[in-house]
């Protein structure tokens, strides 16, 4: 990683920091498209350990993201090979968005 990216990552773990601590809906969501366009543009290139640390930087926003958000990362992670396994498969499994990132609606039943 470039002094340039490795000072944006700094920056970019600050402000996540602050926003999983008190941050808004949208300001989360942001943060969130924001650390997954540095996985993208940089996945080829990481280690197992950075993707790692990414899996577990998902992990904790998800926890704190709307569904809608949850379904878009879902369709951005989709095509990288080497995308954060653990929030892959969490993805996946989501009750609320289908493993295509699409959102699912419930049947109701009379």
């Amino acid at each position: 990683m470039s002094l340039k990216s490795a000072s944006a990552s700094e920056n970019l773990l600050d402000e996540l920091q602050a926003t999983l601590a008190h941050g808004t809906v949208a300001r989360r969501v942001e943060t969130l498209r924001r650390v997954t366009d540095l996985f993208i543009n940089g996945a080829v290139d990481f280690s197992d350990d950075q993707i790692a640390l990414f899996d577990d930087v998902f992990q904790c926003l998800m926890h704190h993201i709307e569904n809608s958000a949850k379904a878009l990362l879902s369709n951005r992670l989709a095509p990288v090979d080497r995308a954060p396994p653990l929030t892959i498969r969490a993805l996946a499994f989501d009750d609320v968005i289908d493993g295509r990132g699409s959102r699912t609606v419930p049947i109701r039943t009379a």
